[in-house]
C-alpha cells in the first residue's frame, strides 16, 4: 500500500530547510509514497520549486505570526486527503502540525532545526507543551537534541538524529532512503 505523506513548512522562500526538503522530495521514491507539500505562508520560491517538480503543494496563506485559519486549513486538508503522517519543518509548521495531528489523529514527525531551547519565550512554552503530540523529533544536529532534552525535560517523545534532517549518502540508494524514512515511523 502506498503511503500518503503531507510535508508541511512555514516558509515560502528558499533557505536550509526548504533546500533539504527539496532534496529530499527529488529523491523519495514515488512507488512506494504518495506525497504533497503544504506552506503555511504565501507562494514564493519554494512553492514554485515543488510545483517545477510536479508535485502538489498546498498554500495555506497567512495574516499575522499567530493565525488560527493556518490551523484550521490545516485540519481540513489533513481530513480531506487522509494522509498516512504528517511530516513538518521548522518551530511554526512544528507546532500548528502537532495540533492539527492532536485533533486528526495522524502521526507527526517534526524535524527540529536551529532551535534555541534555552531562552524562556513563548515559543519554549508552546515546544514543552506540544512536542510530546509528535510521534519522533528529528534533530539535525546532536548538539541540538541534547539541548532540547536537557530543556524540554517532560513527556519526551521518540527523538533522532539525522544530519540536516536526511541522510544524504543514501540519497543515490533509493532502498536506503525507503529504510530510512520507514524507520523513521
Amino acid at each position: 500500500m502506498i503511503k500518503r505523506l503531507l510535508f508541511v513548512i512555514s516558509n515560502s522562500s528558499i533557505s536550509g530547510a526548504e533546500k533539504q526538503l527539496l532534496l529530499l522530495l527529488k529523491n523519495l521514491n514515488k512507488t512506494k509514497y504518495n506525497f504533497e507539500v503544504c506552506c503555511l505562508d504565501q507562494s514564493g520560491s519554494f512553492t514554485d520549486a515543488v510545483s517545477e517538480l510536479g508535485l502538489t503543494v498546498h498554500v495555506s496563506g497567512r495574516s499575522k505570526k499567530y493565525d488560527i485559519a493556518r490551523l484550521i486549513f490545516l485540519i481540513k486538508l489533513i481530513n480531506k486527503n487522509d494522509y498516512s503522517c504528517l511530516i513538518s519543518y521548522c518551530y511554526s509548521a512544528n507546532q500548528y502540525t502537532r495540533m492539527a495531528s492532536f485533533i486528526t489523529g495522524k502521526p507527526n514527525i517534526a524535524c527540529e532545526r536551529g532551535h534555541d531551547y534555552t531562552s524562556k519565550s513563548i515559543e519554549n512554552f508552546l515546544i514543552k507543551v506540544l512536542s510530546p503530540i509528535s510521534d519522533l523529533i528529528l534533530f539535525n544536529s546532536k548538539i541540538q537534541m541534547a539541548s532540547y532534552k536537557d530543556h524540554v525535560k517532560y513527556f519526551q517523545p521518540k527523538t533522532k538524529c539525522i544530519y540536516n534532517g536526511i541522510s544524504t549518502n543514501d540519497i543515490g540508494d533509493k532502498k536506503k532512503l525507503d529504510e530510512q524514512i520507514q524507520n523513521a515511523y
